[in-house]
């Protein structure tokens, strides 16, 4: 008996997702990928198109309530109790925003971490501590017993950067009172060593501290402190966040499993996702690794996904669209991003956005901007006005130092070319600032309305 053509189409769908991400799919895609979670066998695409003809988006559908969803051809009880569920992720948005649990680790900060932890100590310690993208410490590895503490160590920290978001790392020791000096030289010449190890692995080493004799003394290049590049020192975590996390997870499960169940999942997650943002940034193979199955990991993945979608879907290329809806529409795209992403968006001379896409990638705190890139893609698409945008992974929307320089290199390189720069937003967590506009004093909003009218057709009508 011949193979149906749409045998396996479940699984090509799950792979292509997890190998390419949202990005590689269409809205009503992703809806039909969410449904294999309720409906077994059933082809789910023609519901996913029944939902879109019915309410017209993403935002529309998951705004339904269960009885109106009931009412569209192959919506059962099942799926409406699914989406119900799904839409309770939206909530994110501004809780997300409103939680600043990203922490610039300055010295201070840091020196009174490493003496916390070795309060109380007597014998010989090497330990690091790891951070996330938002300098949220998430581990601690002690080297001590380690025979080989570069090769192994980093060998093992590749494989771990894979289950925990690790973006950078503290390396340090403590001597306890008797210390031969000798082998502390030979100790820094180690932590050297570890230093540009980790840096193979894309891993930033924030500095090295030694404590001896109940003193902790840093040793670091200050002008490559990545965390003075980007975001601000803002309140340190609030542990009252992990409460809310488990609740908007138990929400989202409610829909796919029974209370008792839906409860065990969030707990488990909870334990690994203590920060709202880290639900909006971790991949499917990170949740997987947490102790959920595979099938969960996507689920949850395609929920926070298609709730994104909910505010990138408003904004319709070839269509007038104000300053404020293009950047929060730039913040949807870059905000479940862990590395720094450049994003330009094309317009056209009446400032109708016409494409856009990723220009540049970069690493926790840092990317460059190639202005040879952005003159291809306007000489690609024909376009003269181009807006920038890039995410700050320390949670902080504030434009740095290099920033303001990058800007301002783009703004003289590319007025050459007869393009013009008319935003560069920095974003996090939904909230963004103009960095053209810090630099001018005023932004561009009023020359999207300016132009809105020049180009409006009733207007030249009348005229």
């Amino acid at each position: 008996m011949q193979e149906s053509i749409h045998s396996g189409h479940r699984t090509r769908m799950r792979e292509k997702y997890l190998r390419g991400g949202a990005d590689a799919f269409e809205t009503h895609e992703l809806l039909e990928m969410l449904l294999y979670h309720v409906v077994s066998y059933r082809d789910t695409n023609p519901t996913a198109k029944y939902l879109f003809l019915a309410f017209g988006t993403i935002d529309g559908i998951l705004s339904a309530s269960p009885e109106e969803l009931m009412r569209v051809p192959g919506v059962g009880e099942k799926i409406a109790r699914l989406l119900t569920s799904v839409s309770t992720l939206y909530g994110l948005r501004t809780a997300a925003a409103s939680s600043k649990e990203s922490l610039r680790p300055t010295e201070k900060k840091l020196r009174s971490m490493v003496d916390q932890y070795y309060q109380g100590a007597y014998r010989e310690h090497h330990v690091v501590f790891h951070f996330d993208n938002r300098y949220r410490c998430i581990g601690i590895d002690n080297l001590r017993a380690a025979k080989d503490p570069i090769g192994r160590y980093t060998q093992k920290l590749a494989a771990d950067m894979l289950k925990r978001p690790i973006c950078a790392s503290l390396i340090t020791r403590f001597y306890p009172p008797g210390f031969p000096t000798q082998l502390m030289v030979a100790n820094r010449e180690q932590d050297d060593r570890l230093e540009e190890a980790l840096e193979e692995v894309n891993v930033r080493v924030l500095g090295k501290a030694e404590t001896f004799h109940g003193k902790t003394v840093f040793r670091f290049d200050r002008g490559r402190m990545p965390y003075l590049n980007s975001g601000s020192d803002e309140r340190p975590p609030d542990p009252s966040e992990t409460p809310l996390v488990r609740k908007f997870l138990y929400e989202a499960y409610r829909g796919l499993y029974p209370d008792e169940q839906a409860r065990k999942v969030a707990d488990t997650l909870a334990g690994e996702c203590r920060y709202l943002s880290q639900i909006l940034e971790f991949s499917p193979f990170t949740f997987q690794n947490v102790g959920i199955s595979r099938s969960d990991a996507i689920y949850l993945r395609l929920a926070v996904d298609l709730n994104l979608r909910r505010i990138s879907d408003r904004l319709h290329f070839g269509r007038q669209h104000g300053y404020d809806e293009i950047a929060l529409y730039l913040g949807a795209r870059l905000v479940s991003r862990r590395d720094e992403t450049v994003m330009a968006m094309l317009l056209s001379d009446d400032l109708r956005p016409i494409a856009c896409k990723v220009i540049a990638y970069g690493i926790v705190n840092s990317s460059d901007i190639l202005p040879r890139l952005i003159l291809d893609y306007c000489a690609e698409r024909s376009a003269r006005f181009v807006i920038l945008a890039h995410n700050h992974p320390s949670g902080v929307a504030i434009s740095s130092g290099a920033d303001r320089i990058a800007t301002s290199t783009l703004l003289e390189c590319l007025e050459k070319f007869n393009v013009r720069l008319l935003a560069h937003f920095v974003v996090a967590d939904f909230e963004y600032c103009d960095v053209v506009a810090e630099i001018k004093g005023s932004t561009c909003a009023a020359e999207f309305s300016r132009r809105k009218t020049a180009f409006d057709p009733e207007r030249r009508k009348n005229e």
